[in-house]
């Protein structure tokens, strides 16, 4: 009881895991479309701001990218400890520099 107890439990973190990187990749292409306008008008058009725009997505990508790999790291690590193999999940790095 106890055992199918955990085998479910893990079942559903997975469903969640793999929900929320679903998520993460359809806000990454979001973000993506949403620059091909200024990507247009910096690359020919010689629009200066539009690069500014772009450069700030660009961050904004990057680290909903390095989310997504942190979860993919933590959905690794949960099937190997599935598998009986021992693997710590990584934690979401929160660093900001100032």
């Amino acid at each position: 009881m106890l055992k199918s107890f955990f085998l479910l439990k893990s079942l559903l973190f997975k469903k969640y895991q793999i929900g929320m990187l679903k998520d993460l990749y359809e806000e990454a292409l979001k973000l993506l479309q949403s620059i091909e306008e200024d990507v247009n008008k910096f690359c020919f058009k010689n629009n200066k701001t539009a690069g500014i725009r772009i450069r700030k997505v660009a961050q904004e990508e990057k680290q909903l990218l390095q989310k997504m790999r942190t979860e993919i790291q933590n959905v690794k690590a949960q099937n190997a400890e599935a598998k009986g193999e021992k693997k710590t999940p990584k934690k979401p790095a929160d660093k900001k520099k100032k």
